[in-house]
C-alpha cells in the first residue's frame, strides 16, 4: 500500500487541520507528513498531507472527504504518492540549478514528469534537449515590468 497525498486550499477558519487529520485518523490512516500554511493577507489556508492506510484508494473515501471539503469550501486533490507530478521547470541563464534538477529527475530522486522547460534565454537549450525534454524560449523583455 503506497502512501497517499492529499492537497487542499480553502478560506481559513479555526480547526481546519484538526478536521482534516481527524477524518484521516477516523478511517485508520497514519499521517507521515503534514505541511500547512495560512496566508495572513488573504486569510487562505493551504495544506499537504501524506498518509498511509485509511482506505484512501476507495471511492467512499473520496466521496466522504468531498462532503467534508464542501463544508470548508475547499478545492482538493488526492493521489497516490507513487504517481509522478507533472512539473514545468523555469530557468534563466545560469544552469547549475537546472542541471541539479535534471540529474535528480533522471536518477528518480524526484518523482516528477517534466514535459518542458521554459526559459527567457537559449543558454540551457542543449542541456534540456539532451534529456529529450521540450525547451521553450519565451522573450519577456518587453513585459519585464509587468512580471516584476
Amino acid at each position: 500500500m503506497s502512501p497517499s497525498i492529499l492537497k487542499l486550499h480553502c478560506p481559513d477558519a479555526v480547526g481546519l487541520l484538526a478536521r482534516i487529520t481527524g477524518f484521516i485518523a477516523d478511517r485508520g490512516g497514519n499521517l507521515l507528513e503534514v505541511g500547512q500554511y495560512t496566508d495572513p493577507l488573504t486569510r487562505w489556508f493551504f495544506a499537504r498531507l501524506a498518509f498511509t492506510g485509511g482506505n484512501a484508494e476507495s471511492p467512499t473515501f473520496a466521496a466522504d472527504f468531498g462532503g467534508l471539503a464542501s463544508g470548508m469550501r475547499a478545492e482538493w486533490t488526492l493521489r497516490s504518492a507513487t504517481t509522478p507530478c507533472r512539473t514545468v521547470v523555469l530557468t534563466s541563464r545560469q544552469d547549475h540549478c537546472l542541471a541539479d534538477l535534471l540529474w535528480r529527475w533522471r536518477s528518480k530522486e524526484l518523482n516528477i514528469e517534466i514535459p518542458c522547460v521554459v526559459s527567457n534565454h537559449a543558454t540551457c537549450r542543449a542541456i534540456v534537449e539532451r534529456e529529450g525534454i521540450e525547451f521553450l524560449e519565451w522573450d519577456f523583455s518587453d513585459k519585464k515590468a509587468a512580471f516584476e
